[in-house]
C-alpha cells in the first residue's frame, strides 16, 4: 500500500505519463526476471523475499526524514527492539503469539505517541517502517536458523524452492525426512528399517 501510494503521489502530468507507467512496466519485467531466472543461479532459497519486504520500510523512514525527531526517533525505537529482545529471554515464559501482540501494540502505541509528539503523521509511518523492517529481518533470520537446524537439502529453480527435512534420530524408528515447499509438505518417508518403503503422507492409504 505504501508504494502504491508513492507510485500514484509520484505520478506526473499527462505529458509525461507514457514515460511513466513505461518504466512502471519495465520495472515489473525487471524483477520478473530476476526472481525467476536470474535468482535461482545465486540463491537456494527466496532470499530476495525478505529484502523486498524491509526495504519498502526503510524508503519510508528515508522519505520522511524532514519531518523527523531524530532523538526521541532513535529512543522510541531502541526500546521497542530492547522490549522484544527482553520477552524472548527464557527467563520470561511467553507464547509466540502473546510476544507478537505485545511488541506489535508497543510498536503501534510508539508510532503513534511518535506521530502525535512531531504533529505529523508522517513522522511515526517513519518509525514504524523502520520497525517493520527489522521486524522483517528478525524473522526471516530465526525461521532460517530454525530451518537449517533439521535442512538436509536446499535447491531452488524456476518453478520453486524445495527442501528436505530431517525429523528425529537418523535410523530411529520414528524419524522421517520430508520434502518442503515453503511451509507445504510434499511428502514423507518414515526412517525405519520397516516403515521406510511405506507410503505415507497423502500418498499413504
Amino acid at each position: 500500500m505504501f508504494s502504491n501510494g508513492e507510485l500514484a503521489r509520484a505520478r506526473p502530468g499527462p505529458e509525461r505519463l507514457t514515460r511513466f507507467y513505461l518504466l512502471l512496466a519495465l520495472g515489473g519485467a525487471l524483477g520478473g526476471i530476476f526472481a525467476g531466472v536470474i535468482a535461482p543461479h545465486f540463491f537456494n532459497g527466496y532470499w530476495e523475499l525478505p529484502a523486498s519486504l524491509a526495504v519498502p520500510g526503510l524508503i519510508l523512514l528515508w522519505l520522511t526524514r524532514a519531518r523527523q525527531q531524530w532523538m526521541w526517533l532513535v529512543f522510541a525505537f531502541v526500546i521497542v527492539v530492547a522490549y522484544g529482545v527482553f520477552i524472548r529471554l527464557a527467563s520470561v515464559a511467553v507464547s509466540l503469539p502473546v510476544f507478537y501482540a505485545m511488541v506489535t501494540a508497543l510498536a503501534v502505541f510508539a508510532a503513534g505517541y511518535t506521530a502525535w509528539r512531531a504533529r505529523s503523521w508522517a513522522a511515526g509511518a517513519g518509525l514504524f517502517g523502520a520497525l517493520v523492517s527489522v521486524a522483517v529481518a528478525w524473522l526471516t533470520i530465526s525461521n532460517v536458523l530454525e530451518a537449517d537446524n533439521r535442512t538436509m537439502l536446499r535447491v531452488r529453480n524456476f518453478y520453486g524452492a524445495l527442501r528436505v527435512e530431517q525429523f528425529g534420530v537418523p535410523g530411529a524408528l520414528t524419524a522421517s525426512r520430508r520434502l518442503m515447499h515453503g511451509v507445504i509438505s510434499h511428502g514423507e518417508q518414515l526412517q525405519g528399517a520397516v516403515q521406510r518403503r511405506l507410503a505415507s503422507t497423502y500418498y499413504g492409504p
